[in-house]
């Protein structure tokens, strides 16, 4: 089924709709996108009552260790001109202000232009999340979200969709 759909077929074109004022119109060439995907930690510690600290291994004090040095990635470990981003987007933690949770978990988008720094931010984060857990006796799962591909524009038919659209 779907066998010979894009026989024929030349070019496609996708849409995508950015801020932009109203009656503008783009046509990027060449690179026009980044890898895009990410991974979830799942830090577990010990709980703990917040007032005896030195009973626990606490997972959102190990979830913000691991926040800052994610951010060392992009500026120690890939060259900077790759559109290289690691954000952690999502942390989330505990029930109560006065108990510390025995789990945290921590959401991160990476994104770049060049396949080979997608290794190396992958690498990198996860060696920052496992070695951080292990530092602060707490151990981390992980479930990752593959990056999708760069989006490259043939330049001509970027033309040609720009030139039909004004």
């Amino acid at each position: 089924m779907g066998q010979g759909v894009l026989e024929g077929v030349d070019a496609i074109f996708g849409v995508h709709m950015a801020n932009q004022a109203t009656g503008t119109i783009s046509a990027c060439k060449g690179v026009t996108s980044t890898v895009a995907g990410g991974f979830f930690a799942t830090i577990k510690g010990q709980s703990s009552h917040a007032p005896m600290p030195q009973n626990c291994a606490d997972p959102v004090l190990v979830a913000a260790q691991i926040t800052v040095a994610l951010n060392t990635i992009v500026s120690r470990s890939v060259a900077p001109d790759h559109m290289n981003v690691v954000n952690v987007g999502m942390i989330w933690a505990g029930g109560a202000p006065d108990v510390i949770p025995d789990t945290a978990r921590i959401g991160v988008s990476m994104r770049t232009v060049a396949d080979e720094d997608w290794e190396v931010l992958g690498s990198r984060a996860t060696d920052i999340v496992e070695e951080t857990c292990a530092a602060y006796g707490a151990t981390a799962t992980f479930e990752w979200a593959d990056g999708y591909p760069v989006i490259v524009n043939d330049d001509d038919v970027a033309q040609i969709g720009y030139d039909a659209a004004v």
